[in-house]
């Protein structure tokens, strides 16, 4: 059997993929590399042991890669096809429909984090910024709310980006990743896919280079993602876009903000508290994007106010 040797390319998403794709007996992974830690001293050495293998590629070697722009130089896309034709494109999973209340506060590298993680609410975020107290804050954590901000238009704009991003895959799995959302929780948040989706892009990523896929029950397999932050699908929102089940609401802390399981209360108290200790240059970067006359208008004692609808963002790597 000859042995097909890998190297791994893309972000969070390489460690499962290199947990799922190294427990195939035809793959061989030579490498992996995270983009996440672009200009880190073992980002630069991989990069370099990369460009070695390139030069000398040995027998069987495939390079899989999500598509990347030339802000990465050495491995973007286009440089990796021209110096090895056996680069193949596959999917970066990203996609805000099911949790359009996140967003993040700042770029690339240099994220805000707080207790979720890099992950904030604009809801919550919007109420603190608006000045609404806590109890004000979960009333607004609602369907008629969510319809205002344009929560349930992200789907739609949501699902055509990943779309086109799909459109220059060799391995392409969008519309796979559509099919397995409407039966199970596909995402822990918007850009780190759960165990099963992992599983059927490995399937997939096995099929392109004409090996059996090894499917492992979703129960079994393990997933790095796991041990990020968990985001809950509110039901309002899996209602509208018909999913055929509901969460359990319940939000979790990444471990490196703690791991603890938490309430929409006590998520809205931990950032509340999070934000009051920040100073005002760091309040002054929160942008959530929202229509904030919704939140205004809670202050001041009146009806919600009109509709508006929130940038969209961005839940990948500036790779495009």
């Amino acid at each position: 059997m000859e042995t097909i040797k890998l190297v791994l390319i893309g972000n969070c998403q390489t460690g499962p993929l290199n947990t799922a794709l190294s427990n195939y007996p035809e793959f061989e992974m030579l490498d992996t590399l995270d983009v996440n830690t672009f200009g880190s001293q073992s980002y630069n050495q991989k990069v370099e042991n990369l460009k070695k293998v390139l030069a000398d590629p040995p027998e069987g070697l495939v390079v899989l890669t999500q598509k990347l722009s030339d802000k990465f130089p050495d491995i973007a896309t286009e440089h990796l096809r021209r110096a090895y034709p056996r680069t193949l494109v596959y999917t970066n999973i990203s996609f805000a429909g099911f949790h359009p209340d996140i967003f993040w506060v700042g770029g690339f590298q240099n994220k805000l984090s707080g207790p979720m993680g890099v992950y904030h609410s604009r809801i919550v975020a919007s109420s603190f910024l608006a000045g609404l107290g806590e109890a004000e804050c979960r009333e607004m954590f609602n369907g008629e709310v969510y319809e205002k901000l344009g929560f349930y238009d992200v789907y739609a704009s949501s699902r055509k980006e990943l779309l086109v991003r799909d459109e220059v895959c060799d391995i392409k799995f969008a519309e796979r990743f559509f099919e397995l959302s409407k039966q199970r929780i596909p995402l822990y948040c918007n850009n780190h896919p759960t165990s099963h989706v992992v599983q059927e892009l490995t399937s997939g990523i096995a099929e392109a280079l004409s090996v059996s896929p090894r499917r492992l029950s979703a129960d079994l397999a393990p997933c790095s993602l796991s041990v990020g932050a968990w985001w809950p699908i509110y039901d309002e929102v899996s209602e509208r876009h018909g999913l055929a089940y509901r969460d359990s609401g319940t939000f979790k802390q990444p471990r490196i903000s703690g791991g603890k399981l938490l309430t929409l209360d006590e998520v809205i108290t931990e950032f509340y508290s999070f934000y009051r200790s920040l100073g005002q240059d760091e309040i002054g970067k929160i942008n959530p994007a929202t229509d904030m006359s919704v939140f205004e208008k809670v202050r001041s004692g009146g009806a919600l106010a009109g509709r508006g609808t929130p940038v969209q963002e961005d839940f990948h790597f500036a790779a495009q």
